[in-house]
């Protein structure tokens, strides 16, 4: 009785390390070029007002229109993306003007109605 339990068991461990290596292969991607982060987590959420966690993906996935300046700590539109931008009179809006030639990832035109 007891070699066939010893001999059960070999077989379940084989079955596990198997499962375990063919996991740790390498796989090649269809997407051409992809960034790899390592978190102490997964994103709870990809709803930026909702995430509460110190570590978001919202930095490698986002590019903001303005951003603060690292010597005055005023408000200053994003080189990226942003020419200007400029506060209504009723201090209600704030108007952003768009660099020209700008694209999505996928190549397609970015506009205003974006």
């Amino acid at each position: 009785m007891i070699p066939f339990k010893r001999h059960w068991f070999q077989k379940t461990l084989f079955i596990l390390l198997a499962l375990v290596m063919s996991a740790c292969s390498t796989a090649q991607s269809q997407i051409p070029s992809r960034l790899v982060v390592a978190t102490p987590s997964g994103p709870a959420t990809f709803n930026p007002p909702l995430s509460q966690s110190a570590y978001t993906v919202f930095g490698y996935l986002y590019d903001p229109l303005i951003q603060d300046d690292p010597v005055t700590g005023e408000l200053m539109p994003k080189s990226g993306l942003a020419e200007s931008w400029q506060i209504s009179d009723d201090k209600q809006k704030i108007i952003i003007t768009l660099k020209d030639g700008l694209k999505w990832s996928d190549g397609k035109p970015l506009t205003v109605d974006d």
